[in-house]
């Protein structure tokens, strides 16, 4: 089927808003490091996310903030990064599930459900292997808390990836049934294909 210049700029536009959506989920990330430093006494933390996708949260002042933490203090801390990210994507899953004006309107509808998609694959992922995972088993955390609380996560990702037919179908009515499905499956290879890259990079 030759796709039209409307239905191409559609294409382009869902790509950039996951690609900036996969940017947003890494800043939520580091503002929940960021709104948890500021709570145990750093002035001025710095969240920032680089190109590579990697984030960073450190106190500029004062400058042994680190050093100052207590164990249990460094572990919420770190937890609160993952934790954050997760339970926004969790509330932006159920406006999306939920919200008949969201999706009545298809362009609302794929920014919700690309922040929602990269929201829980950020905080599912981090929960199962990241560094914050490796501080958090240092600091006494059983990890077989932290894989099911990932694992829950990659639960409802999943569900909310199958779905992604219905987006299209939304953005496009006119969709044929088995080019819905055929783009539905390949965008779930494409779903775990990220998840693999996630976790190695």
């Amino acid at each position: 089927m030759k796709l039209g210049v409307e239905q191409k700029n559609k294409i382009f536009a869902i790509i950039f808003v996951f690609i900036v959506s996969i940017y947003i989920a890494t800043m939520f990330h580091e503002i929940g490091h960021a709104i948890t430093a500021i709570y145990y006494g750093c002035r001025f933390p710095s969240p920032s996310v680089i190109i590579t996708i990697h984030g960073f949260t450190w106190c500029n002042f004062p400058d042994n903030w680190y050093s100052s933490l207590s164990p249990s203090n460094l572990s919420i801390f770190t937890l609160s990064g993952p934790l954050f990210v997760s339970l926004t994507g969790l509330a932006f899953f159920i406006l999306c599930r939920k919200s008949n004006y969201i999706k009545k309107h298809w362009v609302l509808a794929f920014i919700f459900y690309c922040l929602t998609f990269n929201f829980l694959l950020n905080g599912s992922l981090q929960f199962i292997l990241s560094g914050d995972h490796s501080i958090l088993i240092n600091s006494g955390i059983n990890q077989i808390y932290l894989w099911i609380i990932g694992s829950f996560l990659l639960l409802i990702l999943s569900y909310h990836a199958i779905k992604f037919k219905e987006l299209l179908q939304l953005a496009e009515p006119k969709l044929k049934e088995k080019t819905a499905n055929k783009l539905r499956n390949w965008f779930i290879v494409l779903f775990v294909i990220i998840c693999v890259v996630y976790l190695f990079i």
